[in-house]
């Protein structure tokens, strides 16, 4: 596989990261929607095999971290349509890819610590 030269030296945004992820994350959950819905549909529990699974933990975390990646990127494109003369400058979206990412993972982690 060929990649261009000029892809190789420069530094990737985190812009461009978040939303390529809020895509995927939409993806991922869209995939669980359907997966679990056809595996309910034959009768059996998603649920239940997820409780019992070994990897439970991960099963959790999982599922939780797209959904709040997801939620909380919609949220921050409500606010960009709702007032993008306030807060559609280069800085404050780079500020906010960095804040999606750390609020994604403290409170996926905390959910998973205290709810689990």
């Amino acid at each position: 596989m060929f990649i261009s030269p000029n892809v190789t030296i420069y530094k990737f945004p985190i812009t461009a990261i978040t939303s390529i992820a809020n895509r995927l994350s939409g993806l991922i959950l869209s995939g669980y929607f359907v997966g679990g819905g056809i595996y309910a549909g034959m009768g059996k529990d998603p649920f239940r095999a997820a409780r019992e699974s070994e990897h439970k933990k991960l099963l959790y975390f999982s599922a939780v971290s797209p959904l709040v990646y997801h939620t909380l990127g919609g949220f921050r494109h409500f606010l960009w349509d709702r007032y993008p003369e306030y807060l559609l400058t280069n800085r404050r979206v780079m500020v906010s890819s960095w804040g999606l990412l750390l609020s994604t993972g403290m409170i996926s982690w905390v959910s998973e610590k205290y709810v689990m």
